[in-house]
């Protein structure tokens, strides 16, 4: 199966704004519903919680995957239903018949902890298991990311920016929300990530780890590895082992994936990049501070020609402009820059070694801000 032809679910919602049935808007006002602060469901649910902060919505997992599975599933219930109404509404059979069969192929090989999670949702959600994980499967997002840290910046602090970029047509209002997953087992951390999702887009874990994902274009084959992990679970589960960035990055050189992805990791001292094709991973480190990159691998072996990209030349252009200057609102700016016009939903950039979080989501362009602050520890001991 080739995954160019497999379209991320998330791209079909743009359908919803051509019909003007009453249904669909009932769901798109159900889903509205999760951005305003007058949408609270019990303070705690089932051990987990759901709070505004910054008017952002902020869902608390607690325990262990099956305790964190039953509590978004109960707590995000409403809008989990209202968006699967609107599959239902936007996708033909065949379409729905294909996702089930990816979900059916890729299933087995999810982590026992990630299957006990997805099925813990469906109970407490009412919502089919195996289009829970077609969901999850199936996202592709197209991204660009930049790190700069010692002589490169004015503070010689790293700084990391993440851009996550699809087509949504309005439905990027009422989808973005930060899950914290406080595990029994491992380590807390911090998803900027969308609802019906268990993975993390872009995250941070309560040792300062900072993490986020590409899809990459450029990957020799286009086969699905039905073995593969998809990326987005591979990040969180990542961040909740790693007590070091070594061992981030060890951790994804070890996966068999779904598809080509790529990965910046990065903590307070240095940013790392790994090139994951389907069955080989290698790492890519970056030159005088400075390391980023967009949808392409440049490991020769893993990848098809190069294609030049306007959005890798703006970032590293601005970049060797501001050397030894830059700060966060210097990165900000160049997201900004280097942002897919009308496709920016997500704009992240990271300060690991203040253990900040500067976020914007849920509009378009995200890059543009404004911004809102995040202090891990604050969000990790439930405070604003």
């Amino acid at each position: 199966m080739d995954f160019r032809k497999v379209r991320p679910i998330i791209y079909y919602l743009i359908i919803v704004f051509t019909f003007s049935q009453c249904t669909i808007l009932k769901d798109i006002r159900q889903l509205s519903k999760f951005q305003k602060n007058y949408y609270q469901p019990e303070t705690e649910l089932y051990g987990g919680k759901l709070e505004h902060l910054k008017s952002y919505p902020v869902v608390h997992l607690y325990g262990s995957p099956k305790e964190m599975g039953k509590q978004y599933g109960s707590i995000l219930k409403p809008q989990l239903n209202a968006l699967f109404d609107l599959f239902e509404s936007v996708f033909s059979q065949k379409e729905m018949d294909d996702y089930l069969t990816l979900a059916e192929k890729t299933e087995p090989s999810l982590p026992n902890e990630i299957k006990s999670e997805l099925k813990a949702i469906s109970l407490a959600s009412g919502l089919d298991y195996k289009m829970l994980v077609a969901m999850n499967v199936a996202t592709k997002v197209d991204c660009s990311t930049l790190a700069v840290w010692g002589d490169a910046t004015k503070s010689n602090e790293l700084i990391m920016g993440r851009n996550a970029e699809y087509e949504t047509k309005g439905l990027n209002k009422v989808l973005g929300l930060i899950v914290v997953r406080h595990p029994d087992v491992g380590l807390a951390t911090v998803n900027v990530t969308y609802v019906g999702l268990i993975g993390s887009f872009s995250g941070m874990n309560e040792n300062g780890i900072c993490f986020g994902n590409m899809l990459s274009y450029n990957g020799k084959s286009p086969e699905i590895n039905t073995n593969g992990m998809p990326i987005q679970m591979v990040l969180r589960i990542a961040g909740e082992k790693s007590e070091t960035l070594d061992e981030y990055i060890n951790f994804l050189l070890s996966k068999e994936y779904m598809i080509p992805y790529i990965v910046m990791a990065a903590d307070k001292n240095k940013a790392v990049i790994t090139e994951n094709a389907q069955f080989k991973s290698v790492p890519r480190e970056g030159q005088n501070g400075i390391l980023a990159s967009t949808n392409f691998f440049h490991t020769d072996y893993l990848s098809k020609e190069y294609e030049p990209d306007d959005r890798y030349s703006i970032i590293m252009n601005e970049v060797n402009a501001g050397y030894g200057n830059i700060n966060v609102e210097t990165v900000k700016s160049i997201m900004h820059k280097a942002r897919k016009k009308k496709r920016n939903v997500q704009c992240v950039v990271f300060e690991p070694g203040k253990r900040r979080l500067h976020v914007c989501i849920n509009k378009i362009p995200a890059s543009a801000g404004p911004f809102k602050t995040f202090d891990i520890d604050q969000l990790l001991n439930n405070s604003d």
